[in-house]
């Protein structure tokens, strides 16, 4: 809201939830008009719909990160669970639910 230079105009306006539930429940119950989430989250609500999108250029890369913990007892299987989301199979289902390709 910044960047296009709304957010002064809007400021009073304005409600802050304390986590993406709580905004998606606030759109859905219509306690608010709008409200601003990932768009994967969005993306799972039955009970909301995306109406518009912020582009990219106008927010910092959002990105999700996966690693294996170095004291893990289980680094077998996050070891296959990492493999199979980088697998083309994986990355389509996480297509599927609004994520971009691994690089």
């Amino acid at each position: 809201m910044q960047n296009l230079g709304v957010y002064t105009a809007l400021k009073e306006k304005l409600v802050f939830a304390s986590d993406v539930r709580q905004t998606l429940a606030y759109v859905a119950s219509g306690n608010a008009q709008a409200g601003f989430v990932y768009q994967t989250d969005a993306l799972i609500s039955k009970d909301v719909k995306v109406s518009q999108s912020v582009p990219e250029n106008l927010h910092s890369p959002i990105g999700y990160y996966a690693g294996i913990v170095k004291d893990s007892t289980h680094k077998a299987k996050t070891r296959e669970f990492l493999q199979y989301m980088t697998s083309k199979k994986g990355q389509e289902v996480l297509a599927k639910y609004g994520f971009k390709p691994v690089d």
